[in-house]
């Protein structure tokens, strides 16, 4: 068997003997320790505990044991899960998980069914619910580690205390309580961002499970990206700690050295991986809020969020660089004298002006609404200025392509909006939303099909939220990067699904990658029109 933990903050201070030597370990993993001993199951059974089992104080152990975790996790009897000590409730919402989950599934055929199984449940203040959210907001479920050691495992059971459940149980019941009874949650203090939320972390987890992981490159660079929310105390680990999860030609080539800083160990890997990976994803994850500044503008800085929330290189419509999708492959190449990269493509536009002002997405504290949707109004009043000083011939009431522009064309990563959809009608439905809400008025959109568009329209435009609104010298609009400004390039990479925008200084073909971007009527190589096209070239990405 193995153990699935967090350390905790507090360093090693309780004793435990191991044969014949005495050695520190955690407050956490000695709870762990002594409530998974009283457990009859797993009596006489070797557990691995990475602690005791591999010298912390040894780098090169330590290098040599993570590249096999992955041997370790799948060859484990069953994984077992430590949230924790008994605290905040945690045997009452372990007692109640399974009986609460069989009340909400199967899931509700529709908004009546759903209504009934609500009636159901414990009432909303009851304090199961505070009990639950801060079960699932226990540290483990936002850990790093966690991703290999319960993807690769056979069997799972989940201990809190002297609770145990099956990970299943735990699984089932998130799934559940985000159809039937999210709203509860919110009111019981749970957070809806990321990996902080345990309810769509375990999920998260579960479907790569259900997955079956391949292993490929563009697996794992999508992985990376998925997993930048989780916490990981050694920032090397971001990397490291997911090794598990790919084959063994690609772990090969990765260098386990817990000397380097963590910019030396990204650039290290993705200069291996930017010419294996032929998605171009990789470009894409290059945005950051902070970026050590040692490395280049197109390699990645996992310790940073990205500036954007989402990359547009995952956009299902999206193929800029490419006419046949299975058949790419990358032809980036290394400099063997410094750390750039030179990619093959062409030159498409030039942004001509950019849009000042940000959307900005509604909290859950309707106390602000209205000043936001002032602020969004503000907003789309200069992104309709740039618009209208770009298509002066076109009329006010054709905002067809505004529309799309506001969302990249899609709805979400995975679905584009049809070609034969009216957006302008939702895009006009959430303007009037937003005038009423600054005047403090009542909604006058009363149907529920209005509201629903409504609803997805304003869920899309918050993907985008980190954006910034552009017009081209060519007479195009678009959302690029957050860094994008007046003068930058807007380029094809081959094999790419979306645009990059580059910015050159002295040498024309040298530049830096400020990010991937979306332009109306360029997202798509077979129809891009050639007049746009500017000369092949490989550019060099500093």
């Amino acid at each position: 068997m193995a153990l699935s933990y967090t350390w905790g903050s507090e360093g090693p201070t309780k004793p435990m003997q191991c044969g014949s030597q005495t050695m520190k370990i955690t407050p956490n993993l000695h709870a762990a320790l002594c409530e998974i001993s009283l457990k009859a199951e797993v009596a006489g059974k070797w557990l691995w505990v990475d602690a005791v089992c591999i010298d912390q104080k040894n780098e090169g152990e330590k290098a040599v044991e993570v590249k096999r975790m992955n041997l370790i996790y799948t060859a484990a009897w069953r994984v077992l899960v430590w949230l924790g000590p008994a605290d905040d409730d945690s045997d009452l919402a372990m007692d109640n998980l399974r009986g609460l989950t069989n009340i909400m599934t199967p899931l509700p055929s529709d908004e009546g069914d759903r209504e009934a199984r609500e009636k159901r449940l414990a009432p909303a203040d009851h304090p199961v619910w505070t009990a639950i959210v801060k079960l699932y907001n226990r540290p483990w479920f936002r850990r790093l580690w966690i991703m290999q050691e319960v993807i690769l495992a056979q069997g799972i059971f989940v201990l809190c205390g002297n609770r145990v459940l099956s990970w299943a149980a735990i699984v089932d019941f998130a799934n559940a309580i985000s159809v039937v009874y999210a709203a509860v949650l919110l009111q019981h203090g749970q957070q809806v961002d990321g990996a902080t939320n345990g309810f769509v972390s375990c999920s998260q987890v579960e479907n790569l499970r259900k997955r079956v992981p391949n292993g490929n490159v563009t697996f794992f660079t999508s992985l990376l990206e998925t997993t930048r929310d989780r916490e990981a105390t050694d920032q090397r680990d971001r990397i490291y700690g997911l090794l598990g999860l790919i084959t063994d030609d690609l772990r090969n080539l990765v260098k386990v050295d817990y000397t380097w800083p963590s910019s030396d160990c990204y650039l290290h890997f993705f200069k291996a991986f930017v010419t294996r990976e032929p998605t171009l994803t990789i470009l894409s994850m290059a945005s950051s809020i902070q970026k050590a500044p040692s490395l280049p503008s197109w390699c990645p800085d996992l310790s940073s969020q990205r500036k954007e929330t989402t990359l547009y290189s995952l956009n299902a419509g999206f193929k800029a660089g490419f006419h046949d999708r299975p058949s790419r492959h990358s032809t980036i190449k290394t400099s063997l004298h410094d750390n750039s990269i030179s990619i093959p493509g062409c030159r498409v536009d030039v942004v001509k002006k950019v849009c000042h002002a940000r959307y900005t997405s509604f909290p859950e504290n309707k106390v602000q609404h209205g000043a936001i949707a002032t602020q969004n109004l503000t907003w789309d009043t200069e992104c309709l200025a740039l618009f209208h000083e770009t298509f002066p011939e076109r009329g006010h009431d054709d905002f067809e392509a505004y529309s799309r522009t506001h969302i990249a064309n899609h709805f979400d990563p995975t679905t584009p909006v049809p070609p034969t959809y009216a957006l302008q009608n939702d895009y006009r439905n959430v303007k009037q939303f937003w005038v009423e809400l600054s005047q403090g008025l009542e909604s006058k959109i009363d149907t529920f099909a209005a509201k629903k568009a409504e609803t997805r329209y304003v869920k899309a435009m918050e993907l985008q939220q980190s954006r910034t609104f552009m017009v081209t010298e060519g007479g195009r609009m678009g959302l690029g990067p957050s860094e994008v400004r007046a003068r930058d390039v807007v380029c094809v990479f081959d094999a790419a699904a979306s645009l990059f925008v580059l910015r050159f200084a002295g040498k024309m073909n040298r530049g830096m990658l400020i990010g991937d971007a979306f332009v109306d009527g360029l997202m798509d190589l077979g129809k891009i029109p050639q007049v746009a096209k500017g000369a092949n070239e490989r550019f060099c990405v500093e």
